[in-house]
């Protein structure tokens, strides 16, 4: 249980790791140098905006909304008129996350509790928001569960004491800081629902307070899978020993992980942009309306053209429709739809970048 963990701050952080180059001492080093590597080529990428974008969603699609789906399960998107209601609604709820998602770039100062409350409460939780009943991780009942978390008298002292420890890092580094905090808050499940996905974004917020704001949101949604072994099996031997270390180590891994990835798709979405703005200044004159799009195209790689000419206004309805035509015969588009009218199109490249 989680009540004894809160009295214990991590402290696999010191300077004399550097000397025995623990497996922690080295992801650490590995993150920190790429972090750093990363929030760099972020200043640099075209349309880093839209790359941002497409991170948010990949993650929330990796949280369990529209998985396996890929990303044309946009804003844009609802425009179609065969969706049926359900889809239709779930896809707003998507749209929901996005922007609360989207809204924590701007955060300032630091996370504390009134902010991890908000958050839930943006993300749509339900009931009182604080637990007062039950919870816990894996099968569908307690007797099934793999994890149970802290009673719900504990909940609000526990949450108190998650803030002080938020307040309080002292020496220890960030990311392992960040490790206690998410094995705290899993073991304490402090609201009625959205405890997954409020913490992930929790998650997100503080590494990028930390290492930049200009960071994306890193993949590692696949690491916290409720259906994963590794997941439960660090996180109850943290539970039987109050010892954090290999908790430490499956959280820097993860984190390590998600990065690598993220990194990649950053070199293939440089080299994708820097290839169809050349197509484009190659067009010469005729390329001044495309290269107004391609940004809108890289925001949604399959998008409605209706809705883009309608709502962006990058131009009149002929003039667009013209320059989606150029785009398509440059193959930076591909039509999908086949009909005549409200075509779908989509950047193959860039939607397939993003799903795994």
């Amino acid at each position: 249980m989680a009540e004894l963990i809160l009295t214990v701050l991590p402290e696999s952080w010191e300077k004399e790791e550097a000397d025995h180059a623990s497996p922690e001492f080295l992801l650490i080093s590995n993150l920190d140098r790429n972090l750093g590597i990363l929030s760099e080529r972020m200043r640099k990428i075209p349309f880093y905006s839209a790359f941002l974008s497409n991170s948010i969603r990949q993650e929330l699609i990796g949280l369990g909304r529209f998985k396996g789906r890929g990303l044309h399960f946009t804003e844009t998107f609802l425009q179609e008129e065969d969706l049926d209601q359900t889809m239709m609604e779930e896809m707003e709820l998507f749209n929901r996350d996005f922007q609360v998602a989207r809204s924590l770039i701007s955060l300032s100062g630091k996370l504390n509790l009134d902010d991890l409350i908000g958050l839930n409460k943006s993300l749509g939780g339900k009931g009182s928001l604080i637990r007062t009943s039950e919870k816990y991780l894996g099968g569908k009942s307690r007797e099934t569960a793999e994890v149970l978390a802290s009673s719900p008298d504990q909940v609000k002292p526990l949450l108190a004491g998650l803030e002080v420890y938020l307040e309080n890092r002292g020496q220890v580094h960030p990311l392992i800081h960040l490790s206690g905090f998410v094995y705290q808050y899993l073991n304490i499940l402090p609201f009625e629902s959205k405890n997954m996905i409020s913490m992930e974004l929790a998650v997100q917020a503080l590494i990028q307070q930390e290492y930049g704001r200009n960071l994306p949101f890193l993949p590692i949604a696949f690491g916290f899978n409720l259906g994963m072994t590794p997941f439960f099996v660090n996180l109850k031997k943290a539970q039987s020993k109050e010892e954090l270390s290999d908790w430490n180590l499956f959280f820097l891994e993860t984190l390590n992980q998600g990065l690598d990835l993220i990194l990649s798709q950053t070199k293939t979405w440089e080299k994708q942009a820097e290839a169809d703005l050349k197509i484009i200044e190659e067009m010469g004159t005729l390329g001044k309306v495309p290269k107004k799009l391609l940004p809108l195209v890289y925001e949604n790689p399959l998008f409605y053209s209706a809705v883009m000419s309608l709502e962006d206004k990058v131009a009149s309805k002929p003039t667009m429709y013209r320059a989606i035509r150029s785009m398509e015969k440059k193959g930076i588009l591909e039509e999908i739809t086949k009909v005549a009218r409200n075509k779908t199109y989509v950047s193959r490249p860039i939607l397939k970048l993003f799903e795994r």
